[in-house]
């Protein structure tokens, strides 16, 4: 069963998300849940989210994924004002939202996110004693190697904004130079020192052809891990998952992990 719900984030702005809940579920007895995050330019809908979110819910978990704030999606805020603290502070809530579900075991819970989602996830990972387990998807371990972020960046703070062009809706939009300055308040030092710092289980994915963050970021993030770890590369695939087989692949890698680690 899917459902539509809300939450507020710490600035009170709205937050919409999709809520897949088992059919089965025995609302007695608490089921563990993965919390499931889009990337930059992102939304719930994508497939590889909604594969993912989907998925998990036929396997026995409660997933939860929603639009970010300051994005593209239903949740309140412009894209102008986007940032990586903001994102964490949305997933932080999300958590808390999670934890308020009677069928909801807060001490099973998960977190799987794409691109900078992924990023979030490490954080988050590094953070919140409440993920007991992550999956990283094409995660900007080391904001030096996204290509978005540093093209141009000296005309970025000269003019106050960028425009980026989001491929899943094909609009245009304004960034601000904030989005740039936040993002580097996570250097590839501090990333690294989060990474060495995370102690639940982690499996890294990657997508081989990733045109936005080169593959060596998931092997340079999976050499920084100290804890129980797997590394796969989806073979042919770009940075978001499209084709039928690779979102396959990279929904049963992630049921799978969970599956492990959580039930």
């Amino acid at each position: 069963m899917e459902q539509k719900v809300l939450f507020r984030n710490s600035k009170a702005q709205k937050i919409v998300g999709l809520l897949d809940i088992p059919d089965n579920i025995d609302r007695m007895q608490p089921c563990p849940a993965v919390l499931v995050l889009h990337g930059f330019k992102g939304l719930k809908e994508q497939p590889h989210i909604d594969v993912c979110a989907k998925e998990l819910c036929k396997a026995g978990f409660v997933a939860l994924r929603f639009d970010s704030s300051n994005g593209l999606g239903e949740s309140d805020g412009d894209i102008f004002d986007c940032d990586l603290t903001g994102f964490v502070d949305d997933a932080k809530c999300a958590l808390d939202f999670l934890q308020t579900l009677r069928y909801v075991d807060k001490q099973r819970i998960g977190m799987t996110g794409h691109s900078f989602g992924g990023q979030v996830t490490i954080i988050m990972a590094a953070n919140d004693a409440r993920v007991k387990t992550a999956v990283p998807q094409c995660a900007v371990f080391l904001p030096e190697f996204s290509h978005s972020l540093n093209e141009d960046s000296d005309g970025w703070k000269k003019k106050g904004y960028k425009i980026f062009q989001s491929k899943t809706t094909g609009k245009e939009f304004k960034l601000s130079y904030h989005f740039y300055e936040d993002r580097m308040n996570y250097p590839g030092k501090k990333m690294k020192r989060l990474a060495a710092a995370i102690k639940v289980p982690t499996m890294v994915i990657h997508s081989e052809n990733d045109e936005a963050v080169p593959v060596e970021t998931a092997h340079k993030l999976f050499e920084t891990l100290r804890c129980e770890k797997e590394l796969h590369i989806i073979k042919g695939a770009p940075h978001t998952f499209k084709e039928p087989e690779h979102l396959k692949e990279i929904a049963s890698l992630t049921v799978n992990w969970f599956s492990k680690h959580l039930k």
